[in-house]
């Protein structure tokens, strides 16, 4: 994991709400963060969150997303769009 990279894994996506887990290198350790939002369009509210936590614009990250491409689709297109690299490892 190189220290651009942001892995993120969706911990689930149901009637209680979104959790994202996301995993940010630095030089230093790996740090953990947890996402929660109970809204059906938490796409924007995500990358509202995850630019206030990083240090880093979000153009220089890459966002690593493991799991169902399929239905995670819209918050890898709200990236995307945001500026953000993206890859899918299913």
């Amino acid at each position: 994991m190189k220290n651009s990279d942001v892995l993120l894994y969706i911990a689930g996506n149901d009637e209680f709400g979104v959790r994202i887990h996301v995993q940010i290198a630095n030089e230093e350790n790996t740090e953990t963060l947890i996402f929660s939002d109970h809204g059906w369009l938490y796409e924007k509210q995500f990358v509202q969150w995850i630019k206030a936590k990083m240090e880093v614009p979000i153009e220089s990250l890459n966002f690593i997303f493991c799991g169902d491409p399929k239905s995670e689709f819209p918050l890898y297109s709200e990236l995307y769009s945001a500026g953000a690299k993206v890859s899918l490892v299913s």
